[in-house]
């Protein structure tokens, strides 16, 4: 299915591609030998050369997903991939599947999946990005470990996690094939373990250990596990793998420890991800580089010209996190990041030297891959990595929160990551959800695209299973095409901000003095100015906290809102964002004591990755962050943690009886996005006065009876958990008219023959027109005039955007079409 979107350039694209593909029949016929040969070689160089050296299609701000007109962004995940790997797969059935969206996120070496032809997806990749260079090709990598069988090298022994090991208390010979080795303690090891049926050893790093009795990984061999002698305190074990030498061991010198890994993960993997050591107390390498050194410079070097990825945009990580987790722990062994054979989960006195060290490697990648490579990692967990101005954005695997919300209980954290996100990015801010791939509920699926249209975020689409069609049968979501019209970003600009229509409702604390309602803290409150500064009792404190109580709020939906800044935390780095929580009495989780380390503890609890609910970040610059709740006592009670004793600044809380039921207004239509239990009643004439709307037009296999096509006025009902994209009519040229008090100003006659004019009602620095290329036709400078009168006589036939600079940097813009 190709989408209309920007029509002469994919026109031009496409037969170019064609083009190219008739030369390469022509090459292949044997008839023409190097003439044809060359022929074809001097046409794609020129057709590659014209497509990236395009100045209106070069940089990272030319791609589709940055586009401001463009809306709602979308892009594949993994789906390119996962099929584009398979020999089966034929490039003219994957490339018109896959250039039909603005890009899309997917693995292009073994690190993680070690099946099938990456040579084949690698090279698909390079020809869609060759052939539009406008799309966004991202590839995604395991944040945390790799497989061991690639790129090791430049990796030393003590770059991976192992968990406490064993004294080794016989002399171990250097010998090939199977030894019997004597430990101290066999319980440290692990047979016939793994995330799927196919169950296998653990492997095991083998040092000698150093005069202060600690591993010294420089002398080190890796093994693999055969089996376990309880009885005797024996391990058996395949000698030099992964092209490792067999050493001699010391017997009561040596160390024995096995790898903290991830896997196997069935058909995509039968193999081990040994993970990397993110410590800020990891060992060195004979460079003096840690883990996330080396990391980071073999990464930074794929992305150089002649090199892996010299021609992708950027790179997102998974599963990056400031709290490592793991399935293997037990209660006689954990996870040991620096290296002195003592369980210690990446924590030094609460201290989390893991997360520490996450930032300093995407720190390290940033300075070595500068500003021309996009960098996300996952942010959908509050255990995930917490850089701050760092990476361009993040990803969220499902929203709200991962894999474990179907309920959205999450929704405030949810809408807090992307917005927090949205804020503290470094540009080009590039934030996505990745879409469900299968749900009992279509409005599931919705309600997540509604968050992130209404939050300037991308959305990553996963095909549901079954849909395995390929070329122009590729699935799209209706909602990211405008149904069976098949036009891409048809939203267009947004013409206002987000809107909570909550907030419209009563604030439960107008005319209420706050520091009444403070029930408890444990921590020192100072009003200044209606700001509550926040400070430690004393040294030691690990949070700060206070509840607001006996709060009257009737119904079964809470909002509260409130605005929030932190001072950084001692001996983190100033990147570093520190976490808030709200709970209220009587909610679906409750509250913690706000020392999130704490919840450490709980990683072998099956709700571990629900008990932080309704969470946000906080940073120095201030943050207007949301929390809601569907199920509570009243009168409620709120509690308010802060991660860490440092001061807090918090300030305009407010609180409402009522859904945070979203909306937000394009060029294009409306979405509203609906996450409480029940169904909600919204008046369109309230929200955009004078507007008319009508339902997409739907696919018949996906929601008619929502995306029914027909007309909406007045109110308009939407069901509970549901979201809800309209499409807003337009005149007769296909242009949607911003109203006057929108936008600021207002252009007439629309299409114009002999001349525009242009009202001004707010002031203006610049005004610029802009031709259907980019070219700038005309600057001029307002002053302090009301209306302007240019005249067309000049200027080409066409369509032409006539944007204006406020005075305050911000801008606003319309379309035009001039006709003869």
């Amino acid at each position: 299915m190709l989408i209309k979107n920007d029509i002469a350039i994919k026109f031009v694209q496409n037969l170019c591609y064609y083009l190219n593909s008739l030369l390469y029949s022509f090459v292949t016929n044997s008839r023409y030998g190097s003439v044809g040969i060359l022929f074809f070689v001097f046409f794609n160089h020129c057709y590659t050369v014209n497509a990236q050296g395009n100045g209106s299609l070069s940089g990272l701000q030319e791609l589709q997903i940055f586009q401001d007109n463009q809306n709602p962004k979308a892009i594949f995940f993994r789906e390119p991939e996962q099929n584009g790997r398979k020999e089966t797969t034929d490039w003219n059935e994957w490339y018109p599947a896959y250039c039909s969206l603005m890009g899309f996120v997917g693995k292009a070496v073994k690190e993680e999946v070690t099946v099938d032809n990456f040579e084949q997806v690698r090279n698909y990749f390079n020809e869609l990005k060759a052939l539009h260079p406008e799309q966004a090709v991202i590839v995604h990598i395991c944040g945390r470990g790799r497989d061991p069988h690639f790129a090791r090298q430049p990796f030393f022994a003590g770059h991976w996690v192992y968990y406490n090991g064993a004294i080794i208390e016989e002399s171990v010979p250097a010998e090939e094939g199977e030894t019997v080795i004597k430990v101290s303690n066999p319980n440290l090891f692990k047979k016939n373990v793994g995330l799927t049926d196919h169950k296998i050893n653990e492997d095991i790093g083998l040092c000698k250990l150093a005069p202060d009795g600690k591993p010294d990984w420089s002398y080190s061999e890796q093994v693999k596990l055969i089996d376990i002698d309880y009885q005797n305190k024996t391990i058996t074990v395949e000698r030099g793998a992964y092209e490792t030498n067999p050493l001699e061991f010391n017997g009561g010198e040596a160390y024995a420890a096995a790898h903290v890994s991830e896997g196997p993960e069935g058909s995509d993997s039968y193999n081990w991800r040994w993970y990397y050591n993110h410590s800020t107390l990891s060992p060195k390498d004979k460079n003096g580089k840690q883990a996330g050194d080396i990391y980071a410079e073999q990464l930074a070097g794929w992305f150089k010209k002649d090199s892996l990825f010299e021609n992708f945009d950027g790179v997102e990580f998974d599963v990056l996190h400031h709290v490592p987790m793991i399935s293997g722990l037990s209660a006689a062994r954990g996870m040991d990041f620096d290296a002195d054979g003592i369980a210690d989960g990446g924590l030094i006195d609460g201290y989390p030297t893991y997360g520490v060290g996450a930032i300093k490697f995407l720190k390290k990648l940033r300075e070595l891959m500068g500003n021309e490579k996009l960098i996300m990692a996952d942010y959908d967990r509050w255990f995930h990595q917490r850089s701050v101005g760092i990476l361009n954005g993040t990803e969220h695997e499902n929203f709200p929160t991962g894999d474990d919300d179907d309920d959205f209980n999450d929704w405030g954290g949810g809408i807090n990551r992307l917005l927090f996100a949205a804020e503290n990015s470094q540009s080009p801010q590039f934030n996505y959800i990745k879409s469900k791939k299968d749900d009992d509920r279509i409005a599931d699926i919705r309600l997540a695209f509604a968050a992130a249209v209404i939050c300037d975020a991308t959305i990553a689409e996963t095909i549901p299973s079954g849909r395995t069609e390929l070329s122009e049968n590729v699935f799209v979501w209706d909602e990211l095409k405008k149904g069976t019209e098949n036009e891409l970003g048809w939203l267009g600009h947004p013409v206002d901000t987000v809107i909570r229509l909550a907030t419209q409702s009563t604030n439960v604390l107008d005319g209420v003095d706050i520091n009444e309602k403070i029930v408890s803290s444990n921590c020192q409150i100072n009003d200044e100015g209606g700001e509550l500064i926040l400070t430690k009792n004393y040294d030691a404190q690990e949070f700060l906290q206070f509840q607001l109580g006996n709060l009257n709020c009737p119904g079964q939906d809470l909002f509260i809102r409130a605005t929030v800044k932190a001072d950084p935390m001692a001996n983190y780095p100033s990147e570093t964002a520190r976490i808030m929580q709200v709970a209220v009495a009587g909610g679906v989780y409750g509250s913690n004591d706000g020392n999130f380390m704490n919840n450490v503890n709980l990683v072998l609890d099956d709700s571990f990755e629900r008990v932080i609910d309704n969470t946000s970040m906080m940073h120095e610059n201030a943050f207007n962050a949301g929390f809601y709740f569907r199920q509570f006592n009243n009168p409620a009670t709120l509690t308010f943690n802060f991660e860490g004793n440092e001061p807090v600044t918090i300030s305009d809380i407010e609180i409402y009886a009522a859904p945070d039921v979203l909306v937000r207004k394009f060029e294009g239509g409306l979405v509203i996005a609906n996450p409480s239990k029940h169904e909600v009643e919204i008046d369109l004439d309230e929200i955009w006065p004078g507007e008319r709307f009508t339902r997409l037009k739907g696919s018949g296999d996906q929601d008619p009876f929502v995306n029914d096509g027909q007309e909406v006025s007045g109110k308009v009902k939407i069901d509970k958990l549901d979201g809800l994209f309209l499409v807003r009519e337009t005149n007769t040229t296909g242009i949607v008219e911003p109203k006057k008090e929108e936008s600021g100003f207002w252009v007439y006659p629309n299409p114009a023959k002999d001349f525009i004019s242009i009202e001004l009602q707010s002031l203006f620095k610049q005004l610029y027109l802009f031709d259907y290329s980019g070219r700038t036709v005309m600057e001029i400078t307002p002053l302090e005039q009301e209306h302007i009168r240019i005249s067309t006589e000049a200027m080409t036939p066409g369509i032409y955007l006539i944007k204006a600079l406020r005075r305050d940097g911000t801008s606003t813009s319309q379309q035009l079409v001039i006709g003869k």
